[in-house]
């Protein structure tokens, strides 16, 4: 059912050995820049930290904080689109039946393959074959 692809690549080359291999000049040339940055002016970069800490501290108790009054009180449930939910019935009813019927069949098959039928074995066999045709004509019918 499943056929296995085989897999051709390198062992050594993987998706991050790409990626830094493409980057790492880039992200090299940042660190070297940055780090004399702040070597050459530590004070105000740590100046400029501590005012982004404030400015997330403050907004986040004004601007983004939520209250308990704003929350509505009420929900109202979802309701689902009416053939939504027959189509989606239809289907689960269906598959009931199909699984009934392969049930149904495996046990026939148990029951025909016994070469000496005894009096409860007949009794089963014609209640299941009743109860797949039973089946069949209502899967027919719909």
């Amino acid at each position: 059912m499943l056929k296995r692809i085989p897999s051709n690549r390198e062992p050594g080359v993987t998706l991050w050995t790409e990626i830094h291999r493409e980057f790492a000049q880039y992200f090299g040339k940042a660190n070297v820049w940055l780090r004399g940055v702040v070597q050459q002016n530590g004070l105000i970069a740590m100046i400029i930290m501590i005012i982004a800490l404030l400015i997330s501290l403050f907004l986040s108790f004004t601007v983004f904080y939520h209250s308990g009054k704003n929350v509505p009180q009420h929900i109202h449930p979802v309701t689902v689109a009416a053939p939504v939910h027959e189509g989606i019935d239809q289907i689960l009813d269906a598959t009931r039946t199909i699984r009934e019927t392969v049930k149904l069949k495996h046990f026939i098959d148990s029951i025909a393959s016994k070469k000496p039928l005894t009096a409860a074995d007949s009794l089963a066999l014609d209640s299941a074959l009743s109860r797949f045709e039973q089946l069949r004509n209502a899967f027919i019918h719909h």
